[in-house]
């Protein structure tokens, strides 16, 4: 098993090819590392700290999705009322282990997504497109801090 000095040894005559995403050894001319490969993430074992802030997220997040339902589902009718498309849509993400999720969001542009609604302005102004990722909270995707970060 390589210790970090020797690993440091080694890629201390490493250089990075701009025109490929890979690290080349200067000693021997090869590939050390691909970059386009995926990164491994290390996922720390699930502390009292952790586990106290995923109750009080999923907590917080299912009491919030009860009371604004009436008007998560007062902005679904106004979203489908004022274009065409579903009301809410899909972005891809990635959670804090790493792994791809779907972030739903209020739908706030045309249906081919070439500009932006009226009411669509109207509800990234008042951040309510993003109400829609309690229910990624709730999955544990999101932090409850991260559904409405700008």
């Amino acid at each position: 098993m390589q210790t970090a000095q020797s690993t440091t040894r080694a890629l201390q005559d490493c250089v990075l090819d701009l025109r490929r995403p890979v690290l080349i050894d200067l000693s021997s001319a090869e590939k050390v590392i691909d970059l386009r490969d995926p990164v491994p993430v290390v996922v720390p074992e699930l502390s009292l700290r952790a586990a106290a802030r995923r109750i009080w997220g999923f907590s917080a997040a299912a009491v919030l999705l009860v009371v604004t339902l009436p008007v998560f589902l007062l902005l679904v009718l106004a979203v489908r009322l004022t274009s065409l498309g579903p009301a809410v849509t899909t972005s891809p993400g990635i959670d804090l282990r790493g792994r791809a999720f779907l972030c739903l969001g209020f739908r706030t542009t045309t249906a081919d997504g070439a500009r932006t609604t009226a009411f669509g302005s109207f509800l990234d102004a008042t951040r309510l497109a993003q109400l829609p990722r309690l229910w990624n909270v709730l999955a544990g995707d999101l932090r409850l801090g991260q559904a409405f970060a700008r």
